[in-house]
């Protein structure tokens, strides 16, 4: 044996135990192995099951300890087992807390539970002894229905610390038709995290203070009212998902009593869907952090002109917010989206900005009225500008001719228009275009009631020939999203044959292949093709 092997061994010898393990130390040793930086169920599952096959004390220990049993009900393993093994499992688990993790798999429909599903709901009748509960329910798995679930207003929760359980398929689930029920009989007292997004549930519980909630989702059937009742019990909150959907037994419309204002001053994000009335309701009723973005949809209508709504007031603040983050952090971004009665604006700050304005069928004075607001405000870094169907009248003009003039002609290099937007912008003149200088990129594309096909063609004539005297590199000009509506229609590009290195991106029909001209080389009747009503 060489020295170096000899030495080996000794060096191995010195370190091995002189007599059995103390179980406090194998107690440990289970706490390291089961808590990495990164814990996760089945991490855990697997280092008690690892050490278990090469250590026969650790085996006994194992098979021994009700509380190691009970702190690996993770679904993801036992569901793939036997019943009868399931049945063992928990058998062993004596009386000890339960930890339960995991996810419910995707199954076909069937009229009668299977055995796995049945292992669930089963295990909400431990309700006493659980402590913590972490559950993914998959798309398509089964739809639990509130009868399965009574036991979970039926019971206290003595012990529970963490409840999360929520499911990949939207649905509702309603709380038991009993007087005055409470969700855990009103009695979690350890309760700390909860977090079940598919229930229909107030926070109306004495529990609810003590919880550590930081991302507040309200469920959609609940009223602006009643949103804002749920949110003002969570004054820490850091981010509020809101998205309206109108109940069946809850009216938006319902008088409902006057709230004070919500001081949120922890509150950084707001997400938000629903008419103008909701959303004006939410945002008029809470003052989050100052630096608070904003993704607010309002769609649909509600009984009261959606004019009657003064937005402005309630979104610069955001507005500008966004803005300013966007000169310290280039990942920060602010959406707002609002129906065809309002208005509509996209800003994002990302790798590229992209400025995005939709007016269609608004009124005169809105358009005008948000065009000044971001004419207003520091445009210098948009790189993208995205101006959709704009109402023609000059109030809108002078607004539009503020947003482009205030637009960094160093930084502008791709413009995504429509024809009837075309047609306002070339109407300014040279110097009020000069930031398009820069351009290297235009899409043109076919708005809501769009202008005659000449038309659009004249005032993309007359643009791009003040654009060419001030072009610093050639400009690609794509028009394969410009569909025509009628059974035949014939789109004549060649007028921009006069544009040497002018390069036309476009389809000789509506599913065609996508083709590229460049204009002065002598072939203008590729330009020249048909668009087929699909």
């Amino acid at each position: 044996m060489s020295s170096s092997t000899s030495h080996d061994l000794s060096k191995y010898a010195e370190t091995q135990l002189q007599g059995p393990i103390n179980l406090d130390v194998l107690w440990r040793i289970l706490q390291i192995l089961s808590d990495p930086e990164e814990p996760d169920e089945e991490t855990r599952f697997k280092a008690v099951y690892n050490t278990a096959q090469v250590c026969r004390a650790w085996r006994r220990f194992t098979l021994d300890s009700a509380s190691i049993w009970a702190s690996m009900v993770y679904l993801n393993v036992l569901n793939k087992s036997s019943p009868q093994f399931r049945e063992e499992f928990m058998r062993r688990t004596g009386n000890a807390p339960l930890s339960i993790y995991g996810t419910l798999d995707t199954w076909p429909e069937v009229p009668v539970l299977r055995p796995q599903q049945v292992f669930f709901l089963s295990l909400f009748s431990q309700l006493r002894r659980i402590r913590i509960f972490r559950v993914c329910i998959q798309k398509g798995t089964f739809s639990l229905k509130s009868g399965d679930l009574d036991v979970l207003w039926t019971s206290p929760a003595l012990i529970l610390e963490e409840f999360d359980l929520h499911g990949k398929d939207y649905f509702a689930i309603y709380p038991p038709k009993i007087p005055d029920v409470r969700l855990f009989k009103d009695h979690a007292p350890r309760l700390r995290i909860f977090s079940w997004p598919e229930l229909v549930f107030s926070y109306n519980v004495s529990w609810a203070e003590q919880l550590m909630i930081r991302d507040v989702i309200i469920h959609p059937v609940f009223t602006a009212h009643h949103a804002l009742n749920i949110i003002r019990r969570f004054p820490g909150a850091r981010t509020l998902t809101y998205a309206h959907i109108p109940g069946r037994k809850q009216s938006e419309d319902a008088p409902a009593p006057p709230l004070p204002s919500l001081n949120l001053p922890h509150l950084s994000r707001i997400t938000i869907q629903g008419p103008p009335n909701v959303c004006f309701a939410m945002l008029s009723h809470i003052t989050p952090n100052p630096s608070c973005s904003l993704t607010a949809d309002m769609h649909g209508y509600s009984q009261n002109d959606p004019a009657d709504y003064d937005l402005e007031p309630l979104l610069m603040p955001y507005i500008r917010s966004a803005f300013l983050r966007e000169y310290r952090d280039m990942k920060k971004s602010l959406s707002a989206q609002f129906g065809p009665r309002i208005t509509s604006f996209d800003l994002k700050h990302n790798e590229a900005s992209l400025l995005s304005i939709d007016f269609t069928s608004a009124s005169t004075e809105l358009p005008l009225r948000y065009l000044t607001i971001l004419s207003s405000l520091p445009l210098c870094s948009i790189e993208k500008l995205d101006l959709e169907t704009l109402p023609e009248n000059e109030l809108v003009l002078s607004g539009l001719r503020s947003l482009v003039s205030n637009l960094s002609s160093t930084s502008l290099k791709e413009l995504f228009i429509t024809g009837r937007v075309l047609a306002c912008v070339s109407m300014l003149s040279t110097e009020e275009i000069a930031p398009l200088s820069y351009l290297e990129r235009i899409e043109l594309q076919a708005g809501i009631r769009e202008l005659d096909f000449k038309e659009v063609v004249e005032s993309l004539v007359s643009l791009l020939r003040r654009l060419q005297s001030v072009w610093n590199k050639p400009v690609v000009l794509d028009v394969t999203k410009y569909y025509r509506r009628g059974p035949s229609l014939r789109s004549d590009w060649r007028p921009l044959e006069e544009f040497q290195g002018l390069t036309v991106v476009f389809k000789r029909h509506l599913f065609g292949k996508v083709y590229q001209y460049v204009c002065g080389t002598g072939h203008p009747e590729m330009l020249a093709h048909h668009i087929y009503k699909a």
